[in-house]
């Protein structure tokens, strides 16, 4: 499912009338009779004894919102139009759709700023608002009148439906808007806009329908558009096949250098997480001191007892050999609980330079490549993934925080395409930016997933997926895209289980991976 900016979805309208000769007029009919049966599904019924005010403003939002006035009214639900300014000035489409309304002996009521306050009075008796203000139009925050019909609309109990996106919202920002109509589901057309999925302001939204208006599949599919939401369908595609008469090492040997006299639990739960998205074997490379904990967590992990420093942090002068026995198996993670001693730092950067199998970096793997540009290079040999959160990554890259959250779809990609590595950035809403140029975003997830060792897991899914499919030879740009998309919408969805299971609040690294296994079920085809 693609993710579309507001210009993308107009050039996408302008394709369907040049190349498929499809009327603009009828795009518009199409989205109206969408609005109107969205209306049916959730009132059911009950829709005919609905009053429904609907606001229009000065665009073609207007002209679908004049439109589901139109069939609201044919099928007896009483219907109010408000205009925010003069009907003359409604043009295009929506002003025929106005004419087509006041041909039928309906009216529209003119909003004006010098008497908007004596029409909220005659707002009572309805039961349903119909944002059809702005929709993608969006170009500054609002004021003036626009403003003042927000605050109106959202200090009312009813129903709300937002046309497209909740006016106040722009389509294509990140960050949440400082007025905004609030509603209770949202209707949006062909694909969703950049702020479905990625302004933080969810609770403006309510729910969202995305619904299909006629415009032509093959557009749709087009590699124009860059940027696609994570659906389960995508998330199949990364599941390594399970073959009847296969054996462990059909699904790849996965090594997690990680942990730390202080940190354990980090080595644990990465090699536990790798084994749990469906590695065959699983190695975890660890300080002498940190060794017994994560053996004796789960009989299934071979470790490495690795040697520390005073601290209890990995020191090898002479990493050769620990490097060979990483180089052999399918994937390496590093990064989680390491620390940041010298000798620590030192080992990772001469062990990353070293390898020619897939590496995920994460935690303190990318700490230690701070200020080394030359190590974070990926290749085919050695295909590089990193999964930062905003901080590590402000550092890696030298971007403010705020820029980076302002900004992500257009500097994450350009990182990923200099440096050839495929780009996890943790935020809300998880993207993933490959050495293409593709960005895919995961819809799951939540806030309780904000927990103690919850990178972790999802550092080691990436590697056990990563790991099988390079143990079958699939290595190709693709394949590993759609690896890493899976193992974070695995992340993101365990996360979701388990907050219904429990709660947001209570959800710990453990609870992710205890519902991993429901998830990966879910996903699977029937057995062979």
């Amino acid at each position: 499912m693609k993710l579309l900016t507001a210009a993308q979805m107009n050039r996408i309208d302008q394709l369907s009338s040049q190349r498929f000769g499809m009327a603009s007029l009828l795009l518009m009919e199409n989205a109206g009779f969408q609005l109107f049966r969205e209306l049916e599904r959730h009132f059911n019924r009950h829709l005919r004894h609905q009053k429904v005010a609907i606001f229009c403003g000065k665009g073609n939002n207007a002209g679908d919102g004049l439109v589901l006035a139109r069939l609201l009214d044919q099928h007896g639900v009483e219907t109010a139009v408000y205009l925010l300014g003069s009907a003359v000035t409604l043009e295009g489409d929506a002003g025929f759709n106005l004419e087509a309304w006041l041909k039928s002996g309906r009216s529209v009521q003119e909003l004006h700023d010098e008497h908007w306050e004596s029409i909220l009075p005659t707002l009572g008796g309805y039961t349903v608002a119909v944002d059809a203000l702005l929709g993608t139009g969006l170009k500054r925050p609002l004021d003036g009148l626009y403003a003042r019909v927000i605050q109106a609309l959202n200090n009312r109990s009813w129903f709300r439906l937002a046309v497209d996106l909740p006016s106040g919202m722009g389509a294509d920002s990140l960050e949440k808007p400082p007025l905004c109509f609030k509603a209770d589901l949202t209707v949006t057309f062909t694909a969703p806009k950049t702020a479905h999925f990625l302004n933080p302001a969810q609770e403006y939204l309510g729910e969202i329908r995305v619904m299909p208006i006629g415009i032509p599949k093959q557009i749709l599919d087009s590699d124009e558009w860059k940027v696609s939401v994570i659906t389960r369908d995508l998330a199949r595609k990364g599941l390594p096949p399970r073959l009847a008469d296969s054996h462990k090492g059909n699904y790849g040997h996965v090594a997690i250098v990680a942990g730390s006299r202080r940190k354990p639990g980090a080595a644990t739960l990465a090699s536990w997480a790798a084994l749990r998205a469906g590695s065959g074997l699983v190695t975890c490379f660890t300080p002498y001191s940190a060794q017994p904990v994560v053996a004796t967590s789960h009989p299934e992990i071979m470790t490495e007892p690795l040697a520390e420093t005073a601290e209890g942090e990995i020191s090898l002068p002479d990493p050769s050999s620990t490097i060979a026995r990483l180089g052999a198996g399918n994937a390496v993670a590093i990064g989680p609980g390491l620390g940041l001693a010298e000798e620590t730092v030192n080992f990772v950067l001469t062990t990353i330079s070293s390898l020619e199998v897939p590496v995920v970096l994460d935690a303190d793997g990318i700490n230690a490549v701070e200020g080394h540009p030359e190590t974070i290079q990926g290749n085919t040999k050695r295909p590089l993934i990193l999964t930062p959160h905003p901080r590590e990554f402000s550092r890696l890259s030298g971007i403010s925080i705020a820029e980076i959250r302002r900004n992500r779809l257009e500097i994450a990609p350009r990182f990923s395409q200099d440096h050839h590595v495929w780009l996890v950035l943790k935020d809300y809403r998880t993207i993933i930016a490959t050495p293409n140029g593709r960005i895919l975003v995961c819809p799951a997830g939540n806030a309780g997933m904000a927990t103690a060792g919850s990178g972790d897991v999802l550092t080691g899914i990436i590697a056990g997926l990563t790991g099988a499919y390079w143990a079958a030879g699939r290595r190709s740009l693709d394949d590993l895209t759609n690896c890493v998309a899976t193992a974070v919408y695995l992340h993101g969805v365990s996360g979701d289980t388990g907050a219904r299971a429990d709660s947001q609040g209570s959800l710990t690294a453990t609870s992710i991976l205890d519902h991993l296994g429901q998830v990966l079920s879910d996903l699977e085809d029937p057995p062979l």
